[in-house]
């Protein structure tokens, strides 16, 4: 009994990123939150605001390019 081949499911490969990201980025401005709220040094809240920053760029990559891949498919 041969068995049809069905055809594969397209699956968005930066869907799954996306949303890891987000919970980097949360994770990330609860930090900085959490830091200005101590009253951390002025380094302290530097690093935390360029790795915010950082994450807040790869996100919007992310979201552009699920956003691409989401058209195609329309």
């Amino acid at each position: 009994m041969a068995k049809s081949k069905k055809s594969p499911v397209k699956i968005n490969p930066y869907a799954k990123m996306y949303s890891q990201m987000e919970k980097k980025l949360a994770k990330c401005y609860e930090n900085l939150r959490q830091d200005m709220l101590k009253h951390a040094s002025l380094e302290t809240l530097k690093n935390d605001t360029h790795e915010l920053m950082l994450l807040l760029g790869e996100t919007n990559y992310l979201a552009k390019e699920c956003r691409k891949l989401q058209n195609r498919e329309s």
